[in-house]
């Protein structure tokens, strides 16, 4: 009787949040010419001294779904407001970004307009501060710069990209600080392998050096390789940006989205340090899936032994119904509803694998392709979300991605092809089994085209990413029985990947299984001939080209 009395009055609270929204805001903005502020009014409704209380790490809610509908729907109610023509309240305006908004430091724009602006350092060492970038559109690059012309009329997040982002401007966005140095050179490289020439941006929060810059730059632009072009390379530091009591939030993870948020990108691409690039960056922006959604994510391994609690997919529900109107309390027609009300049938698997699976693992966000044209907002949802009462239900930044787009009800897809494992491709012997029977174990995950050639991979291009080598070999009797010693299996960990194929397995029959290596960072996968899974040998052209960039990548660096 409790719980039936809890739901209740859940469901009446959402329903008044629905009510609030298709009432108060879906008529304002039919009327909209002839009332042009009226929208803004809706927080005047609110209680008095509303404040957004989510953005702090593990904050304990008694009421997490009620408080995360409240967020979304706020930033939801003032994108739309945003949309509207006429008379603006601009005080009202400036009240309500800087409550839904607290990380921006609003105090500093208001008082010292060019110190707020963040600043870009080219890699020959020109500074552009308060400035907007310009790059070609056919080569990338760098034309001009142009101060930032601050319009006092419009809200920020319309300043931003009206007037400090170039329209239609294209480039990959790196997170990194120094601790992600040798990756960031180690992609610079393979960036200049593969003949990139879209400008790069390393987005940072105060916390790159300048000898890190050095290092990067000298490896972006030396003439040790001529046949690889120099790279276009700047440096985006956002610390000034941030409000104080807020920039040491950002950490690790959260980080990407300041990337993708304040690069001078309006159509970025984002690439984590260890991401290995197999194709030219221009094949990304020419997917269907991106051109048509604006917001194109890829697939992450289908984990079947992470679940959610029972608990947690309930306020999952409650949060998804509340932010989109999609009611998902009836299980017998659940999916029935969802793919009544999701069109796309790629988020509609992914959706069903969270609701109904309980898999918490769906985003791999070691690539994301994302136009801030028309997904500013889902981000901005997304890193609210990052830092709300159900932050803890994911691990690290990844499904925010979708979910931002999701509870915006912004159109976003994945790519139609899943996950897969790569690397060296061994037979195994089973005298039960007739036809091929193959076995990847690696930390690599790969992802493939439609016709199964490779496009990326994440995890870097050694057989072991971390420097777990102590830790794996006392703990791992396996390792301890095949290696002589700590300085062995370091040796072996630090060694270069060999890329022979994919196994895309079958996650309900035979999935990905943890091998207790690379401080349990491996995952092994299993194909067997007419009964489950899908293996993709490479060709022998293939190999040659795939072993020339695990060269590069593992080339000594100077």
């Amino acid at each position: 009787m409790v719980r039936k009395n809890r739901l209740f009055i859940s469901v009446t609270l959402l329903l008044v949040l629905l009510l609030i929204y298709y009432f108060q805001v879906g008529s304002l903005l039919q009327t909209q010419n002839s009332n042009g502020d009226s929208c803004l009014h809706y927080y005047e409704a609110l209680e008095s001294g509303w404040s957004n209380r989510f953005y702090s790490v593990n904050q304990e809610s008694l009421a997490p779904g009620k408080d995360v509908v409240q967020l979304v729907t706020r930033i939801n109610i003032f994108s739309r407001c945003l949309q509207q023509t006429g008379n603006r309240d601009i005080q009202l305006l400036r009240d309500i970004e800087k409550r839904l908004f607290p990380y921006l430091n609003f105090r500093g724009l208001e008082t010292n307009e060019i110190d707020f602006w963040p600043t870009h350092t080219r890699w020959n060492g020109e500074v552009y501060h308060a400035s907007v970038l310009e790059f070609g559109s056919r080569n990338g690059h760098f034309v001009r710069s142009r101060p930032i012309k601050y319009n006092s009329a419009l809200s920020f997040w319309e300043n931003w990209l009206q007037t400090a982002t170039q329209a239609g401007s294209r480039g990959i966005v790196i997170s990194a600080s120094d601790v992600q140095l040798d990756e960031t050179l180690r992609l610079l490289k393979v960036l200049r392998f593969i003949k990139n020439n879209f400008p790069i941006e390393i987005v940072y929060n105060g916390d790159l050096s300048q000898d890190t810059i050095k290092s990067l730059v000298k490896c972006a632009r030396n003439q040790d390789a001529p046949e690889y072009p120099a790279q276009e390379i700047w440096f985006l530091n956002v610390h000034s940006v941030l409000s104080p009591g807020y920039s040491d939030k950002f950490l690790t993870y959260s980080n990407k989205w300041l990337a993708l948020i304040f690069s001078s990108f309006e159509i970025p691409i984002l690439l984590d340090s260890d991401t290995v690039p197999f194709v030219s960056i221009d094949m990304f922006y020419k997917l269907e899936e991106f051109q048509r959604t604006g917001a194109l994510f890829f697939k992450d391994r289908i984990i079947s032994d992470d679940l959610f609690e029972p608990s947690q997919v309930e306020i999952l529900k409650e949060v998804i119904y509340g932010c989109i109107g999609l009611n998902l309390t009836d299980e017998s027609i659940l999916h029935d509803r969802i793919i009544n009300h999701i069109k796309d049938p790629t988020v509609v698997q992914v959706l069903e694998n969270m609701l109904i699976k309980r898999y918490k693992h769906h985003l791999e966000s070691g690539l994301v392709i994302l136009d801030k044209g028309r997904h500013l907002f889902s981000m901005l949802t997304s890193l609210a979300l990052q830092f709300s009462p159900i932050a803890e239900y994911f691990h690290g930044d990844k499904e925010w991605f979708w979910l931002g787009a999701l509870l915006s009800n912004n159109p976003f897809t994945f790519y139609p092809v899943d996950a897969s494992n790569i690397g060296k491709l061994g037979s195994v012997i089973s005298k039960e089994t007739t036809g091929e029977f193959y076995q990847i174990c690696s930390v690599q995950l790969s992802h493939t085209d439609k016709d199964g050639s490779l496009l990326w991979l994440n995890g870097g291009l050694n057989v072991c990413k971390k420097a777990s080598w102590g830790y794996d070999y006392e703990h791992n009797q396996r390792l301890a029985a095949n290696f002589q010693d700590t300085e062995e299996l370091r040796k072996y960990y630090q060694s270069p990947v060999q890329l022979e194929g994919i196994i895309m397995p079958d996650a309900d029959i035979s999935g990905w299984v943890k091998s207790g290596e690379c401080f349990l960072f491996n995952y092994c996968t299993l194909f067997k001939e007419g009964q489950y899974g899908k293996v993709i040998k490479f060709t022998g052209t293939e190999k040659r080209r795939f072993s020339q960039i695990v060269s590069v990548w593992n080339e000594q660096i100077s």
